[in-house]
């Protein structure tokens, strides 16, 4: 029973303060919470940022070590094909 008469229990004394209270306060609370936000979103923005261009940047040396590598592996690839293309005219 207790728990029900603690959701009916009114938030502010009746005779202190208006129902209407925080209705009347929230445009004033506007400005903070809104710069409270700003600043939550810029501190996350900052702590993600490094990772992010960590991310980025091993994904890019990656990506130019494979198509280096690649590339490498196609030159090797011809070479080869030519040495046998000469070896097999040679041989005929």
């Amino acid at each position: 029973m207790s728990v029900i008469t603690f959701y009916y229990q009114a938030e502010y004394a009746p005779a202190a303060q208006s129902i209407w209270r925080p209705v009347t306060d929230a445009p004033g609370d506007f400005a903070p919470a809104f710069a409270r936000t700003l600043g939550v979103i810029i501190a996350f923005v900052a702590a993600v940022l490094p990772v992010v261009v960590f991310v980025l940047l091993s994904l890019a040396v990656l990506i130019f070590y494979f198509r280096w590598s690649g590339r490498r592996r196609a030159r090797k690839a011809d070479r080869l094909m030519a040495m046998e293309k000469a070896t097999s005219s040679a041989n005929s």
